[in-house]
């Protein structure tokens, strides 16, 4: 295990070869022809289908130019340029510049001009076809002082070891490829980061099997994806291909996705485990059990709160439990205090609104709640939002911290379910628990 994690760590520089940069060259200079040659000449009282011979070349060649820009981007910062601790070195940081300035000149801004305040994305022709000559030399220009550095950068450092990008290791029996991209390598913190991602994977595999939940974990495909695109997204789970994809949100703090690595792998165990039929009576079950909020329930609950609200401090009732007693005299029965609770979530001004305005806090509860269904019993605020998600996050509970974290009627359903996809998880029944699953 120590020396994968060694190996690993290398520093990475892809693609240390001058040939990977002629094939960049070649494609500039076939992009320049295609571009040369578009068409720009168009009569004002054109047909559509003329029109349609000439916008959709040029659409395609503005494409072709905007993957070459991002591409060629992604090869010199992730694939050519070493991950330091530092950061890059001098010489790096000012070919870096070039190449900003090379792709800077490749932008649609330039070379494909639209009219302004079009409805959609139409060429600016007269524009495009006064400008071209202007726009071939700004690039060409930037390109050759980009590429004459980078050659001489390329040529200086092919003493360097070069170590894919992308690694495979075996953690605990489950095949994990680490992709490096992104991720700080070498040096304290990035070992650091990486041995405590690997460390804790390790340990929630252990727990999801000493748990009774083996094949949730047997021939699991997990990818670290330390690429810093997606920031907004944890970890997803794709049946399609059958693999768990953790992202940097959830790799770079203390707790490496604790639970979230977990709750993925409940996902697999959902798609992969349980038969079809064990899904859709999970599936159904909860919906009946659900409420749906309705258009009724939240103009009472915002009328109660149209009464109780201080519009000249309308923050006064920020908190969810504030809003939730002033509404809760409305409340008719238990239904309706769930309800309530949920409806309290949605907050009376929006962090980027100026002012208050109470219709605005009207539409925001209607969009935001209404039709949404909440759950008798609640798992999670995450789990309320579908069954899917209700069973992945009852999964990442059980394991992490037990069967009793999981409300009675809950705990016994989910028990049941998962013993269909042949879980071997404990066998105690209470009667209660059957009670309250029968009632």
């Amino acid at each position: 295990m120590t020396s994968l994690i060694s190996r690993v760590l290398q520093r990475h520089v892809a693609a240390v070869d001058t040939k990977v940069l002629d094939k960049w060259r070649k494609d500039l200079r076939v992009m320049t022809k295609i571009y040369r040659f578009l068409n720009f000449d168009l009569a004002w009282d054109a047909e559509e289908s003329e029109k349609k011979k000439v916008y959709e070349p040029i659409e395609e060649a503005r494409k072709l130019f905007l993957t070459f820009k991002n591409n060629f981007s992604e090869w010199v910062y992730k694939s050519l340029f070493p991950k330091r601790d530092g950061g890059m070195t001098p010489l790096e940081k000012e070919i870096g510049k070039w190449v900003s300035n090379f792709t800077y000149a490749l932008d649609s801004s330039f070379l494909f001009p639209t009219f302004h305040g079009a409805s959609s994305r139409i060429p600016d022709l007269a524009k495009m076809k006064n400008q071209l000559d202007t726009n071939v030399k700004r690039y060409q220009v930037a390109a050759t002082k980009a590429f004459k550095d980078l050659e001489v950068y390329i040529d200086s450092h092919k003493d360097l070891e070069v170590t894919s990008p992308v690694e495979s290791v075996d953690v605990g029996g489950v095949n994990v490829t680490v992709i490096n991209w992104g991720r700080e390598s070498g040096g304290e913190s990035g070992e650091r980061e990486f041995h405590l991602a690997m460390n804790l994977l390790n340990k929630r595999l252990d727990q999801i099997r000493k748990a009774g939940f083996a094949s949730a974990v047997r021939g699991a495909k997990v990818t670290m994806d330390f690429d810093q695109k997606e920031v907004e997204t944890s970890a997803r789970y794709r049946p399609s291909t059958d693999e768990v994809i953790m992202y940097p949100l959830s790799l770079a703090s203390e707790s490496a996705g604790e639970g979230t690595l977990t709750h993925e792998l409940g996902h697999r165990f959902y798609f992969k485990a349980l038969p079809g039929q064990a899904r859709a009576h999970w599936e159904e079950v909860l919906e009946s059990r659900g409420t749906k909020v309705t258009r009724e329930q939240i103009d009472r609950f915002f009328g109660a709160i149209k009464r109780k609200i201080d519009l000249s401090d309308p923050l006064s009732m920020l908190h969810d439990e504030e809003k939730y007693r002033a509404a809760l005299p409305e409340a008719k029965n238990l239904t309706d205090e769930l309800v309530f609770e949920e409806l309290s979530k949605v907050m009376v001004k929006a962090w980027d609104q100026k002012t208050f305005d109470l219709d605005l806090y009207h539409d925001r509860l209607v969009d935001f709640k209404e039709g949404e269904v909440i759950q008798i019993e609640e798992v999670s605020d995450y789990g309320d939002t579908s069954p899917i998600e209700a069973f992945a996050e009852c999964f990442m509970f059980w394991v992490l911290k037990g069967p009793r974290s999981l409300k009675p009627w809950t705990q016994e359903f989910f028990r049941r379910i998962c013993r269909e996809g042949g879980a071997k998880i404990a066998s105690r029944v209470v009667q209660k628990y059957l009670d309250l699953q029968n009632s």
